[in-house]
C-alpha cells in the first residue's frame, strides 16, 4: 500500500477522496486518486478503482517546472517594471522610446533593407 504520496513540483497540488466512487462515475482509466477511507492510493482500470501497492511519486519534469520558474520570474518583472514606469514619468518616456526604436529595428530586419 502506498503510504505517502511525494508531489516532486511546487506547481501540482494533491487532493484526497473521502467517499468512494461507485462504477466509473465520469473516470477515465488511468485516473489516480487517494481513498482517505482506506487510506490507500487508487488507479481507476475503467471498470473499478484498484489499491496501488507501490511508493508513488509525482511531478514535473525539469524542462517544464524550469519554464514555469522562468514564465513567473518574467511576470514579476513585468510588474516592477509597470510600477517603475508609473512612478517615474521620464523613465516611461524612455521605455516608450525605446519599444518604437525596438519596432523600427525589427521591421527593418524582417523587410529585408
Amino acid at each position: 500500500m502506498i503510504k505517502n504520496l511525494d508531489i516532486t513540483s511546487p506547481h501540482l497540488t494533491g487532493s484526497s477522496y473521502s467517499t468512494p466512487y461507485i462504477g466509473n462515475n465520469g473516470q477515465s482509466a488511468g485516473n489516480v486518486r487517494y481513498n482517505t477511507m482506506t487510506r490507500q492510493m487508487e488507479v481507476f482500470d475503467g471498470n473499478s478503482w484498484i489499491n496501488i501497492s507501490q511508493n508513488a511519486s509525482i511531478g514535473l519534469s525539469w524542462t517544464a517546472d524550469e519554464s514555469i520558474r522562468w514564465a513567473q520570474e518574467k511576470m514579476k518583472e513585468e510588474r516592477e517594471l509597470k510600477a517603475k514606469l508609473e512612478k517615474y514619468p521620464t523613465l516611461k518616456h524612455a521605455y516608450e522610446q525605446y519599444k518604437i526604436t525596438e519596432a523600427l529595428v525589427h521591421e527593418e530586419e524582417t523587410s529585408g533593407t
